[in-house]
């Protein structure tokens, strides 16, 4: 996977599958195809098979191979479609969905930063805090565990991905080396009945590569109840001023391609589309199985 995301540019397995790969996770599909004794070719399928992704070796492009993953994964799919990605949208990548009968339905685009302090970006404003009914505070493991993925599914309540995220997930991602306490940053709801308190809305940074000076806003997350209300805009200035706190220099952030108030807002801050992924949805062809 390392040798074709240098020779292509973009990762060809993202996030989520490579998490479930390190810790055996069972629900996942992994496939692997070998050439002249070595591995030519790899695809893993989630669950519901609704995000497959593949890679082939450079070298073993144009061969065969991705045909044959494709036609294991039409053997072990649940359903009568599969979904899969094409990281980059890279030609070759939607030209082998095309050819397998495929057809777009869903874009998610990574949006670059020129810089977080540059010229033509709103200046952050250490001086802004969150409405006094949104207290900002550290996310607590343990203790907000639960609240959060209760806020998180009804936040992306159609996202396919995020939104089905469990404690189990979110334990694993907080095991990973680039977390670092603060970086989940909750707002809290205003008190309830009973003196019991709920989040609002989060915002989560990530920084993977301390050296590359470029941060991520990695997830903002807004109940229902509070959207339209600003939240939204507070948790990405508190994200990109933590950025900066901790050393980054320029962000990077993904939304879907269709969230059009997320666009906006992230053009008021300096953000660019400067990559889209694609999915691709296809019916399985029987003769195939």
């Amino acid at each position: 996977m390392a040798q074709a995301e240098a020779a292509d540019g973009v990762a060809p397995v993202s996030e989520a599958p490579r998490l479930a790969l390190d810790a055996g996770d069972r629900d996942w599909t992994h496939f692997l195809a070998y050439g002249d004794r070595r591995l030519v070719g790899y695809a893993v399928a989630d669950p519901g098979f609704a995000g497959v992704e593949l890679v082939v070796a450079q070298g073993a492009r144009r061969q065969g191979v991705g045909r044959l993953l494709a036609t294991r994964i039409a053997a072990a799919a649940p359903g009568p479609k599969v979904k899969g990605w094409a990281h980059g949208a890279l030609r070759p990548a939607t030209g082998f969905a095309a050819a397998l009968g495929g057809r777009p339905v869903r874009e998610l685009a990574m949006m670059s930063s020129r810089s977080l302090l540059g010229p033509g970006v709103p200046p952050l404003r250490p001086d802004r805090a969150a409405p006094p009914v949104w207290p900002l505070r550290p996310f607590n493991r343990g203790q907000d565990t639960e609240s959060w993925v209760v806020l998180n599914a009804a936040a992306f309540a159609a996202h396919p991905e995020q939104g089905a995220l469990t404690g189990r997930d979110l334990d694993r991602r907080l095991a990973q080396p680039w977390y670092t306490p603060g970086d989940l940053i909750l707002a809290e709801a205003p008190k309830l009945k009973g003196g019991t308190s709920s989040a609002a809305g989060y915002v989560w940074v990530k920084i993977e590569d301390p050296v590359s000076g470029t941060g991520e806003i990695y997830a903002i997350g807004v109940h229902p109840d509070a959207q339209g209300s600003g939240l939204g805009t507070v948790l990405l200035d508190a994200g990109l001023r933590h950025l900066v706190e901790r050393g980054a220099r320029a962000a990077v952030l993904y939304v879907e391609g269709d969230n059009l108030p997320a666009l906006r807002l992230y053009r008021r801050f300096g953000f660019e589309v400067s990559r889209t992924d694609a999915l691709y949805a296809w019916s399985l062809n029987e003769r195939d199985r």
